[in-house]
């Protein structure tokens, strides 16, 4: 999470967050991280800034580099990665019922929804409300960065300058996952229709294919 006098970034694991927060904190001023943790969810800071915003990510790319992330940086979500395959890893977390950090498998289960839906949810509603009234005002996709990053500060923030947008173009992607195949390979005919039911909400809201 990153907070400014007029507005807050709320940071969704594996969408590009790092490299946002690290851009926002170098280019615009008054910026800071407050004292939560970084992927607090947006109702941790609900009311308390003007704007609030996050990101999201094509769902297929973004369990492939949940998938490979968590095969080289320990997190709590690690052990569901080791030993197992791409397709036993989505196989395991659409059955399992423990509960990990702040995702509840089990009722992530029952109500047929994706990991990266699970997510969102807590993230940017506060809660499993599937009428998604998100508590943000609005999320960019991570692959349009350059574009709607600016134009979303015209419309409701600030103006960015020339050279805070000529910055953007520059700034280095943080923490992305060490691959080389593009992800429509890790999926075949089965996976692929699974996150396309599990995860439908953001494929259709944001407009996604695979």
């Amino acid at each position: 999470m990153i907070v400014h006098p007029k507005f807050a970034f709320v940071h969704l694991p594996k969408t590009g967050g790092t490299s946002i927060i690290n851009y926002l904190l170098q280019n615009i001023p008054d910026t800071q991280r407050p004292n939560l943790k970084s992927h607090s969810p947006a109702k941790m800071i609900k009311g308390q800034y003007p704007f609030i915003f996050g990101s999201i990510r094509n769902p297929w790319d973004w369990y492939v580099s949940m998938y490979e992330f968590n095969f080289i940086e320990e997190t709590p979500y690690s052990y569901l990665v080791r030993n197992r395959t791409f397709k036993e890893f989505l196989e395991h977390i659409f059955s399992i019922t423990e509960t990990v950090e702040r995702t509840n498998f089990e009722q992530m289960n029952e109500m047929n929804i994706g990991l990266l839906t699970n997510f969102f949810l807590i993230t940017f509603c506060g809660s499993y409300d599937l009428n998604f009234h998100w508590i943000v005002n609005e999320v960019i996709r991570i692959e349009n960065l350059y574009t709607e990053l600016p134009l979303m500060f015209k419309k409701f923030i600030f103006p960015l300058t020339e050279q805070q947008i000529a910055n953007l173009k520059s700034f280095p992607r943080l923490k992305t996952s060490k691959r080389e195949r593009d992800y429509r390979r890790y999926y075949n005919e089965k996976t692929k229709n699974l996150i396309k039911e599990k995860d439908k909400y953001i494929i259709q809201t944001f407009h996604y294919e695979f």
